[in-house]
């Protein structure tokens, strides 16, 4: 009977019997519930998605710096030891 409470009066007095004023409270309540666990939902899913993408963008900054010291690698001359002459 407690989400009884949650229903407006005038809702109350439209309806039929007890019973039906039992069952739309309890419909209301499921339905609050559903709602509250949905954006408890998308709440942790922007979290998470964040946390993903900033992960994301730290790993191409990574690869990023190693494309750079690898075309640097790359352009310094083989040959800058000197080989002994006989």
């Amino acid at each position: 009977m407690m989400a009884a409470a949650k229903v407006s009066p005038q809702v109350l007095k439209d309806l039929c019997s007890h019973k039906c004023i039992i069952a739309f409270a309890n419909i209301k309540e499921v339905n609050e519930n559903l709602r509250n666990n949905i954006l408890n939902d998308e709440v942790q899913f922007e979290k998470t998605f964040k946390e993903l993408k900033y992960k994301l963008l730290k790993k191409e900054n990574e690869i990023n710096s190693l494309k750079h010291e690898i075309s640097i690698t790359k352009s310094t001359p083989n040959n800058s030891r000197k080989i002994p002459e006989l």
